[in-house]
């Protein structure tokens, strides 16, 4: 629990307020997907499932796992082992849990029409762009330590960094990285 439910230093014994924070986290991607493209009741049952599968899922690889540990976990040699296994889940736990790969994703695309998709496929691209924007922003403010700009400076490298390059599927912890 101490390696895999690590939030910011504070530890979930059992995974229980991470399971609630993946739950919530579930329902606000199913709202927002709401505002998005007006989705039926049956949609959003779909969904709710789909989400709900891959909370369990995730919990399930770290029930495997524990039970691998118990037996080793005062073996030194096994233990690397053991690590190879949880330094994924710990991966897992801190990215994108509805994103592509996941049975929600799946089943997003197989659950809204052509119209509702298409919609949501723009509010994706222009919700990437922002981010991107945002990450190439802190890049140049991190340059402006060593070389200051004009306004004018500024915006045009923010705009020509943006047009020329292509955006990211997805933004992380190396956003940064990505950028330079």
């Amino acid at each position: 629990d101490q390696w895999v439910f690590n939030l910011d230093g504070v530890v979930d014994k059992g995974g229980m307020n991470t399971r609630k924070r993946l739950d919530a986290l579930a329902v606000s991607r199913i709202e927002e997907l709401d505002r998005m493209c007006s989705l039926n009741e049956a949609q959003k049952k779909k969904l709710e499932l789909a989400a709900r599968g891959d909370v369990v899922g995730l919990f399930d690889q770290v029930d495997g796992v524990r039970i691998k540990f118990r037996p080793i976990r005062n073996d030194q040699n096994k233990f690397n082992q053991i690590w190879q296994e949880i330094h994924p889940l710990q991966l897992a736990m801190n990215s994108e849990q509805f994103g592509e790969g996941s049975f929600f994703y799946k089943c997003l695309a197989k659950t809204l029409t052509a119209e509702q998709m298409q919609r949501y496929a723009t509010a994706e691209e222009s919700r990437r762009k922002y981010q991107y924007r945002a990450a190439i922003s802190l890049v140049v403010a991190q340059l402006e330590a060593h070389v200051p700009l004009l306004e004018k400076q500024r915006e045009d490298l923010i705009e020509l960094t943006l047009n020329e390059t292509r955006i990211p599927k997805r933004l992380g912890q190396y956003a940064q990285q990505v950028v330079y």
